[in-house]
């Protein structure tokens, strides 16, 4: 099992390498010539235009040189955060267990803003206790010496940005915390952690994409407090189960990457919270030219390195983790993963497709499509129940997939009883170049029930190992033409065939 320690050195940045200056006497020769007063030892050194004494262009051919041989990055970039506006309060709480704050107006109650302040510190001890690095100093706004949450009118919970901190070694920056004014009760602590917590993320990697910074947020608040995210908002992506666990960049953030943060976390992990905490760790980055941020390493980038090294490749989790999601709650069985046990049955998808081995000649479609089409985003599963206690003695389901050329896919199935209770699984391998799988189960008798799982492992590109949905662009993989087909064979001599063709 690999695992990783709660917090990585901080990584040194990649210096530009120095020109290479000819040695001897014609090196000490351009030395003098074309660096002036510098030196040779000094990288930074800046000497004007030689003029006339140059007219061979010396120097400016020297000057090519050694710009041309500094470290330059080239990979995708996000764009610099605009400066937010603290917003207005009339009320403030201090805490003393930690430089926290607390906001509100006029309406807000006494017993909402003690509750956000204790939500606030028990998140903080949690982060601190694992290594977490403390918020960034603001510069003393909000009238505090240290973080500061505000409750709102109207708004989510959300992290606020103050700006780019210019001191730091890797890129860093000044956040604060929203808290809607309208939450009560119960709630408002666990949302005040949950907002604590995501505002840190930003402050920690401002590069890192808001739907990682909320999955992330909602992990933690889970841990801490048994909800998914301020309002179990992690539940809504588990629910349907087509869509990525990691919005797209050109969709509103969501939560849902919290679940595959946990499903990871359990699989890799020997000391609570040192999984996820490292991945961010060997997320963070130093931007030492440019503008905006580099956009990589991202989080996606770390967990497909964890999980090589590891030799837990991003795929096979992703369709362990597929079955795993849909045998949770009431299905799971003894030897299901503890998040998946701990599931509500609310939080359980359903089967997009249902139907008996008597009817497999006339369902789906003969198109073979879905309709109206479904979009499997990259790591959404679409699931298929087949009803198989009416299938001859002997029998076997052969189930082919077809699908959308350009995406790779997982084709996973798993053998269950009368029960309900889980009895084997198998898997094709993803085959990438042709979108095209197939797998015999063996049903035998005690199989009532066969759970197909279809995973989209995202768009193939030049480079294998690709992230599916990369943090800073909006490529979308669109896979309507998703096609099962299912063929019923029997080795009973005495039994009648169940189809003569194979049904779509």
């Amino acid at each position: 099992m690999f695992a990783m320690s709660p917090a990585l050195p901080a990584r040194r940045p990649v210096a530009a390498p120095a020109a290479r200056v000819p040695r001897g006497r014609v090196g000490l020769l351009l030395c003098a010539l074309l660096l002036g007063t510098g030196g040779c030892g000094e990288p930074g050194a800046v000497t004007p235009d030689a003029g006339a004494l140059d007219p061979l262009g010396l120097h400016d051919w020297a000057s090519a040189v050694v710009l041309g041989s500094g470290s330059r990055w080239v990979g995708e970039r996000v764009p610099e955060h605009a400066a937010e506006a603290r917003p207005a309060s009339a009320v403030r709480a201090l805490s003393e267990l930690a430089e926290l704050s607390v906001h509100a107006g006029e309406e807000v109650s006494q017993a909402s803003v003690e509750r956000a302040l204790r939500g606030m510190e028990a998140m903080h001890q949690l982060l601190v206790s694992e290594g977490w690095p403390l918020p960034l100093a603001d510069g003393g706004r909000g009238d505090t010496a240290g973080f500061d949450l505000y409750f709102v009118e109207g708004e989510a919970v959300a992290a606020g940005f103050d700006q780019r901190a210019p001191y730091t070694f890797l890129d860093r920056a000044s956040t604060f915390a929203r808290l809607p004014a309208w939450l009560t009760g119960d709630a408002v602590a666990s949302c005040a952690a949950s907002a604590y917590a995501e505002a840190l993320l930003f402050s920690m990697d401002p590069a890192e994409a808001e739907s990682w910074r909320r999955a992330t947020a909602a992990y933690l608040t889970h841990r801490l407090t048994g909800r998914w995210g301020c309002l179990d908002e992690a539940l809504a992506s588990q629910l349907e189960s087509a869509e990525a666990f990691v919005a797209y960049a050109d969709e509103p953030p969501n939560a849902g990457g919290a679940l595959l943060l946990t499903a990871l976390a359990e699989r890799h992990e020997s000391t609570p919270g040192e999984f996820v905490a490292s991945l961010w760790d060997l997320a963070s980055q130093r931007t030492w030219e440019g503008e905006g941020y580099r956009g990589s390493p991202d989080l996606w980038e770390a967990i497909e390195t964890v999980l090589r090294v590891s030799e837990d490749p991003l795929p096979s989790a992703l369709e362990t983790i597929a079955l795993d999601r849909y045998l949770a709650g009431p299905r799971a069985t003894p030897s299901s993963p503890a998040w998946a046990r701990a599931l509500e049955p609310t939080a359980i998808p359903s089967a997009t497709l249902e139907l008996v081995t008597s009817a497999l000649r006339s369902h789906p479609p003969s198109s073979g499509e879905l309709d109206p089409p479904l979009e499997v985003e990259p790591t959404g599963s679409y699931y298929a129940l087949v009803h198989v206690d009416e299938a001859p003695p002997q029998s076997r389901l052969r189930v082919f997939l077809r699908a959308e050329f350009g995406v790779a896919w997982s084709l996973a199935v798993a053998r269950l009883g009368s029960e309900g209770q889980e009895l084997g699984r198998m898997s094709a391998p993803p085959r990438r170049g042709t979108p095209r799988s197939y797998l015999p189960v063996e049903l035998g008798d005690d199989t009532a029930w066969v759970l197909v799982a279809v995973t989209n492992l995202g768009r193939e590109g030049s480079d294998a190992r690709r992230t599916p949905v990369p943090n800073v662009d909006a490529t979308r993989s669109e896979a309507h033409a998703l096609r099962l087909v299912f063929e019923l064979v029997s080795d009973d001599p005495g039994a009648a065939p169940a189809n003569p063709e194979p049904a779509e």
